[in-house]
């Protein structure tokens, strides 16, 4: 384990750990230290298996989805990287009505369904048909706006969108 976690080194875990339980491990403070601010990544989280091969972690993803593949089964000799968040520069925004509204860290290849999985879905008052989707310049402004029909999006009748920093 390695980056930007309380307590890096080598973990012991059985195989039917997953990687989230080895950054929770070298997370949990040790006697007598106190739990520092961390601002680690956790979407951009490297692992690294023995034979070379590596995949991506992303915890977010794995909570709003429960697809495995975004929290792999740990193997012998696997090391995991884990990178700082920059949530100034690499985040997107999703606010409204959804359960789980916020600022979150953007990962390359995320699409405005990505992003309402993440916020956890709609709640029941939103108007699916009818959502603002705007980019914003570097100061925040608006750089250009329009309305998105989600379920159209979601159905795929029309082309999901690809998220920008």
């Amino acid at each position: 384990m390695t980056g930007d976690v309380l307590n890096e080194g080598v973990y012991t875990l059985s195989s039917i750990d997953r990687a989230t339980k080895a950054i929770e491990n070298a997370n949990e403070p040790k006697r007598n230290q106190s739990p520092e601010n961390l601002s680690m990544s956790t979407r951009n989280i490297m692992l690294r298996h023995k034979d070379g091969v590596q995949e991506r972690v992303d915890y977010m993803k794995f909570l709003s989805t429960k697809e495995d593949r975004w929290n792999p089964y740990l193997r012998e000799g696997d090391v995991i990287i884990v990178p700082r968040a920059n949530m100034i520069k690499n985040v997107f925004g999703i606010y409204g009505e959804v359960n789980a509204p916020g600022r979150y860290e953007f990962v390359e290849g995320d699409s405005l369904h990505d992003a309402i999985q993440i916020a956890q879905g709609f709640t029941r008052l939103a108007m699916k048909d009818s959502v603002e989707f705007s980019r914003l310049n570097l100061d925040g402004t608006v750089l250009s706006s329009r309305i998105i029909n989600v379920p159209d999006v979601l159905a795929g009748r029309s082309p999901d969108i690809t998220l920008e920093r």
